[in-house]
């Protein structure tokens, strides 16, 4: 039984609403006090919530390998593949984030006291937050990427004119 579609929805929704606000910074948002943990609330979610997508996402991929109908899952196989690897960078992209959210949010609290000090991990996470709305776009359109290929497999490459064109570019 393929119960991919049953998780992979939520971490779209949740990093989409993330990328609005790390993207948009309003000044009437962004001066609020929780503006940051917000945002990292949602990014440390969202990121958690796609590991689980991408788990049931390589059970539905045993399921088209382990298929009756060889000729249909050899067809797939190509497709599978590149969403699959764009679904690894869009897991990259936002782990990346969240760790450093997680790690400004220790050093905050003083949680973690010991490891919130050491030079490399403080230069480290400086970088990614001074380049966290480059990141979200980029990890935005790896989701989008990522979600068309998968729209592909499910519904066909000629569902939408978006989907139609992702899949020639990135599979055909």
């Amino acid at each position: 039984m393929n119960i991919h579609p049953l998780f992979v929805h939520f971490p779209i929704g949740i990093l989409t609403l993330y990328f609005l606000l790390e993207v948009s910074r309003l000044a009437i948002i962004t001066r609020k006090q929780f503006y940051f943990e917000f945002k990292a609330v949602l990014v440390v979610i969202g990121t958690v919530s796609i590991y689980l997508a991408v788990a049931t996402g390589d059970m539905a991929e045993e399921l088209i390998h382990s298929g009756e109908n060889s000729v249909i899952g050899a067809n797939l196989l190509p497709l599978v593949e590149q969403h699959s690897l764009y679904a690894g960078a869009t897991i990259t992209i936002f782990s990346i984030i969240a760790a450093s959210y997680l790690f400004e949010y220790c050093k905050k609290f003083g949680w973690l006291s010991r490891v919130t000090k050491i030079q490399l991990f403080v230069s480290l996470s400086k970088l990614i937050q001074k380049y966290s709305v480059l990141l979200a776009v980029i990890g935005m359109v790896f989701m989008i990427i990522t979600g068309s290929l998968g729209a592909s497999l499910v519904y066909g490459p000629e569902i939408d004119p978006i989907v139609t064109f992702m899949y020639t570019l990135f599979v055909q």
